[in-house]
């Protein structure tokens, strides 16, 4: 080192101290550079915090209880997955589903979507596949685990073929709603129409859905939509079902309004009682006593009531006559 007193500038050499414009401009990209990828990333930093404090809905956490225990039946697959994906969707965790960069890029979602996954299915028999990521909690290689295993085509023939068996021991029969029927039948073939392949034409599933009917009081519908099944949809075939359905549960109505209405007005007595047959007597006669039977209030019933039925019109006015004097 030179004392500056003593320093003298001639002895510096000009051509340490001659640049080429171009290394200006290499400094200048690279600088640039470093600022546009600093931008890009404070830039996704805040798309990402926006995601998940902005959206309605994104700040939501999802809790283990919002989805169904999973047995790992592979017949119980389709609608367990179903309701699971709608459940992530609605919380806003469907990314980490399909997205295996949206998945690495959201660590802790990522993370909470297996811990979901594995409380699911933790006390059934598809509990391996997902622990099998358990070292890495890795939500989205979890659910595409499941996927693979239960959508591969081996478990997807045999689901099939446990929901076709189903399909065909699914009948009504008398005491069974013919709308818990329809529900049970309907859920059971759109769960089979969602397996590609697998599906059954729409002429076997009408055939189908009226041989599974055995309740008598729809055997004369039955025959009737038989005759016309090739020129009917499934849809008319339950709407034609639940028609009558309709029809049945009016009437029922009606026969207990009129009967709670004869016994408001006492013409009928439920109690129960010896049957007696009453023998053809004329209004007024000694035989009615033996035959009707006042109550403590003096009033007239008849018991049984069928025998009010079989009772002659002026019988029938005669009592009515007499219990209105009472």
């Amino acid at each position: 080192m030179f004392p500056v007193s003593s320093f003298d500038p001639s002895l510096l050499n000009p051509s340490l101290f001659s640049f080429d414009a171009s290394v200006f401009v290499m400094l200048g990209a690279i600088a640039g550079g470093a600022a546009f990828y600093v931008r890009t990333q404070l830039q996704e930093a805040k798309d990402n915090e926006e995601e998940e404090t902005d959206v309605p809905g994104r700040s939501l956490k999802l809790q283990a209880p919002l989805v169904t225990k999973f047995s790992g039946g592979a017949s119980t697959w389709p609608k367990w997955k179903a309701s699971t994906t709608v459940t992530f969707i609605a919380t806003g965790y469907e990314k980490i589903l399909s997205s295996r960069s949206h998945a690495i890029g959201h660590k802790s979602k990522n993370k909470i979507v297996y811990a979901i996954l594995s409380n699911a299915t933790v006390e059934g028999i598809a509990h391996h596949v997902v622990k099998n990521h358990e070292d890495t909690q890795d939500g989205y290689k979890a659910w595409k685990a499941l996927i693979e295993w239960y959508d591969g085509e081996d478990v997807v023939s045999e689901t099939a073929e446990t929901l076709r068996q189903n399909l065909h021991t699914t009948y009504m029969v008398s005491g069974v709603k013919a709308s818990t029927y329809i529900n049970l039948f309907l859920t059971t073939y759109n769960e089979l129409s969602k397996l590609k392949g697998h599906e059954m034409n729409e002429q076997e599933i009408k055939s189908l859905f009226l041989r599974n009917i055995h309740d008598p009081t729809y055997s004369t519908l039955k025959e009737t939509l038989e005759i016309n099944v090739l020129h009917t949809t499934l849809k008319e075939l339950v709407l034609n079902i639940r028609k009558k359905e309709r029809s049945m549960a009016r009437k029922d109505d009606n026969v207990k309004r009129v009967r709670r209405l004869a016994r408001e007005i006492g013409i009928i007595n439920e109690e129960p009682s010896p049957k007696k047959i009453p023998e053809k007597s004329t209004p007024g006669s000694q035989l009615l006593p033996t035959v009707l039977h006042p109550n403590i209030e003096g009033i007239i019933k008849i018991s049984p009531s069928s025998l009010w039925y079989s009772l002659s019109e002026d019988d029938k006015t005669f009592i009515l006559n007499y219990n209105r004097a009472i």
